[in-house]
């Protein structure tokens, strides 16, 4: 029996290797399947899901393609400014990346529309309420809602998929074992400093003692120790402090890299969750980290969104996520980026100050694109004459 769910007294019997050694088979979780609230009780799990989540704090825009192919910011959709009457536009964008992590698909329900038909005003649904069928093989899958069919308000998007269906895959599932192998270790070092099954020390002695003598000396010496007075041993007593067993203390070692497996399976780097990454993290490279993380991990799940909610808008529209706001980088840094753009023509003073929140120049004059760009100079014009 795991050392987890047994009585207390019978606690010394097994050792976290047998707990662990349990999860090899049968249940992934020795309290039953790992479901998503207990998946979310586990600080790695919460803490990669977390962060990725944040990525809904992101500025989002609506942009049309003009007649020579340049994009144009137009007015956006109410779906991106106000898609919900319960939560706001950030916690509606995080409803839908944890619906994804957790689930790995969301169901968005429309609930307003405007005249082109393009929703204006989304629910996201709890996915526990929905159910999928196939009413004929290789026809397409029906959504269910509480048993009831969803109607064609439901705007369901996948964030795994596999070929052969549209539904997306669950990561928690998937994850399941290693997920509850880190349960399994957490319960097991909680209960050990927590339930009181075992003596923090032994007085010990060759000389026989009476129940009586020995509740005494034991009241005596808790009396001395709490009064942080030196504790005199008599009658050949030995003071022996018991301390966690090196075999017991593994459950800290698997805790550890346990949280590395898990943002592994996020792809989040460890250090970002509180883990270890095997490498020193210096100020110098804490910038390269967030572009790393940008190039990996986070920006897939900007796409993944940005493709959900240009499909909502209409065609020749599309949306755009400003992941900009997602490396810092220094004034001094920031100051010289924002130089090189003016300089190099493809930069207006105008949008260097709105990044630091500050008013555009007077009279238009922030709005001049620098041409040719400073340091730069066009070919001399060919003269007249045939050659030329």
């Amino acid at each position: 029996m795991s050392i987890l769910f047994r009585a207390a007294e019978k606690r010394n019997a097994d050792s976290l290797a047998e707990v662990l050694a349990a999860n090899r088979g049968g249940a992934p979780y020795q309290g039953g399947p790992v479901g998503t609230d207990q998946a979310l009780r586990l600080g790695a799990v919460w803490s990669c899901i977390d962060l990725i989540c944040r990525l809904a704090a992101l500025p989002v825009s609506q942009y049309r393609k003009t007649a020579d192919g340049s994009p144009l910011e137009v007015q956006a959709s109410p779906l991106l400014t106000a898609p919900s009457g319960a939560v706001s536009p950030i916690g509606w964008r995080r409803q839908i990346y944890m619906s994804w992590l957790t689930r790995g698909n969301v169901f968005p329900m429309a609930t307003s529309r405007d005249r082109l038909l393009y929703p204006t005003s989304a629910e996201i649904l709890d996915p526990a309420r929905m159910s999928a069928r196939r009413p004929r093989v290789g026809g397409p899958v029906e959504w269910m809602v509480d048993g009831q069919p969803a109607g064609p308000d439901l705007l369901h998007w996948p964030a795994f998929t596999v070929p052969g269906t549209p539904i997306g895959l669950s990561p928690l599932e998937y994850a399941s074992r290693m997920i509850g192998l880190g349960l399994s270790a957490g319960q097991f070092g909680s209960q050990w400093f927590e339930d009181g099954a075992h003596p923090s020390s032994i007085l010990s002695t060759d000389t026989a003692v009476t129940a009586e003598q020995a509740a005494t000396i034991k009241a005596r010496f808790l009396a001395a120790i709490r009064g942080r007075e030196p504790a005199v041993l008599g009658m050949g007593l030995k003071y022996e402090s018991i301390q966690i067993a090196p075999n017991e203390s593994q459950f800290l070692e698997t805790i550890k890299a346990n949280k590395a497996d898990i943002a592994g399976f996020f792809l989040v780097p460890p250090e970002m969750i509180g883990g270890e990454s095997g490498n020193s993290m210096t100020y110098s490279n804490i910038e390269q980290r967030s572009l790393s993380y940008l190039t990996w991990n986070a920006g897939w799940w900007v796409t993944l969104l940005e493709e959900f909610l240009t499909a909502q808008v209409p065609r020749g529209q599309y949306v755009k996520i400003n992941t900009g706001a997602l490396v810092k980088v220094d004034l001094k840094t920031q100051a010289e980026v924002e130089q090189i753009r003016i300089n190099g023509g493809w930069g207006k003073p105008d949008e260097a100050r709105e990044h630091e929140d500050r008013e555009p120049l007077p009279n238009g004059a922030g709005q001049v694109t620098l041409w040719p760009p400073q340091g730069a100079s066009l070919p001399a014009a060919p003269q007249g004459g045939p050659s030329a």
